[in-house]
């Protein structure tokens, strides 16, 4: 599985240069809280499914397990995603043309995920499937801002709340944890 290395480095290369060229990284440290928030969130969500995994990650030569390929994402590719993501963010424009912003995300994300999955770098199991993921998408891009915005407290009861929702309804087995 050499071609699923080569796409996640390629995604990285493409996320670090599109941040060189078109994110306003002068002010990284403003982004920080958010990208501290969304490597919690992640890190919580892969130990509760750690037993009840929802999807799993191919591994291959660079990455040789599902936790290494969960922690690339957690400590590089999602701080990327973050930096761009909320730099160019029309922050002074109408409603539409943000929600529009966060759908452009959404979307690209899916399809990012979809090529994965076409490709069999992911899978997905115990009843996880590709529009679930989509709705995690399209979640997560909105909670960013809000957390960005200093709405702390809705960006964690949103993902807490989301969180509770999977963990009921997809079954998981949170009390044989150990």
């Amino acid at each position: 599985m050499v071609y699923i290395t080569f796409m996640r480095i390629g995604m990285f290369l493409v996320l670090l240069i599109t941040n060189w060229r078109l994110a306003n990284l002068k002010n990284y440290r403003l982004y920080y809280p958010t990208i501290a928030f969304i490597m919690v969130i992640n890190l919580v969500a892969s130990y509760l499914t750690y037993d009840h995994p929802l999807w799993y990650f191919q591994k291959s030569k660079l990455f040789p397990n599902d936790a290494m390929v969960d922690l690339w994402l957690t400590f590089v590719t999602f701080p990327l995603i973050v930096i761009l993501y909320l730099s160019r963010y029309p922050y002074q424009s109408q409603w539409k043309r943000q929600f529009a912003y966060i759908a452009q995300w959404g979307f690209l994300f899916s399809l990012i995920e979809g090529i994965f999955i076409i490709t069999k770098g992911l899978t997905y199991q115990n009843g996880w499937n590709f529009w679930w993921s989509v709705v995690v998408w399209l979640v997560m891009f909105p909670v960013f801002t809000l957390h960005h915005r200093k709405r702390y407290l809705w960006a964690w009861f949103i993902c807490i709340g989301f969180l509770l929702f999977i963990i009921y309804y997809f079954d998981i087995p949170i009390t044989e944890m150990k």
